[in-house]
């Protein structure tokens, strides 16, 4: 049994496999070392561990990591660990580990295939791997939370908004709704100018969108893509069966 925790800017997911499938999942807003344990008792039959830090590593996480590292076959996931593909990236030991875990998924899932992760959480990050297996690179964006709170706080008047809120006309009749068409209307027709962009440039290509705000968003999106629910998850498991 594997033990994969990804600890994230917003939330920390922490899910168990027995070989590729999915037995347990559950995402944390924070988590402490008792949490790890009440799963420990839920499946006594752990033997190895991959742990990805993109977010802060608070004492709670370091202490998480202390604990599993004595108890278990562990892996802290970085770039130069083995992975099925080529990886192109100029600066590798920059490459956030959830952007390179997604691409792992998706190259696995679809080889041979062109392929681009959308992974819309606290940033919406695009990345890419071609058919021959190299990981090309790919864009970072603000997510849409993001966004809302860059808009009130660098201005001294634009409340405050949050959340998936339902999308408006392009015209906003107010300034709430002036904001969500900026922002929501605004981060679709971004991500459908980069979706009709690698479409004209790569053939038989396959469009994945995972992360927090990845349903909400593939509402919109749904001609374009297709969703999967813990995608970086999954190819945090196959990164860890590949380093055995």
């Amino acid at each position: 049994m594997n033990l994969v925790m990804d600890i994230g800017n917003t939330r920390v997911k922490v899910a168990l496999f027995l070989e590729d499938k999915v037995v347990f999942s559950e995402a944390f807003c924070t988590i402490k070392l008792k949490d790890i344990k009440l799963i420990e008792k839920r499946e006594a039959k752990i033997d190895r561990v991959i742990f990805s830090v993109v977010g802060k590593q608070t004492k709670d996480i370091i202490k998480i990591q202390e604990y599993l590292e004595a108890r278990y076959s562990f892996v802290l996931m970085n770039s130069e660990l083995n992975m099925p593909l080529h990886n192109c990236y100029a600066t590798p030991n920059t490459l956030g580990n959830d952007r390179l875990a997604c691409i792992v998924a998706a190259c696995t899932m679809y080889p041979k295939h062109n392929c681009l992760v959308i992974d819309a959480g606290s940033c919406i990050t695009m990345d890419f791997i071609d058919q021959e297996g190299d990981y090309l690179g790919g864009s970072i964006d603000c997510g849409i939370n993001m966004k809302y709170r860059a808009l009130h706080n660098f201005t001294a008047h634009l409340p405050l908004l949050e959340g998936k809120i339902e999308k408006v006309d392009v015209i906003g009749k107010s300034t709430k709704d002036a904001i969500i068409s900026g922002i929501i209307n605004g981060t679709i027709m971004t991500l459908r100018g980069f979706i009709a962009h690698y479409k004209a440039t790569y053939s038989d290509l396959k469009i994945l969108i995972t992360g927090g705000d990845a349903l909400y968003l593939y509402s919109y999106l749904k001609e374009e893509t297709t969703h999967i629910q813990d995608l970086c998850l999954q190819g945090l498991n196959i990164i860890l069966n590949a380093n055995k």
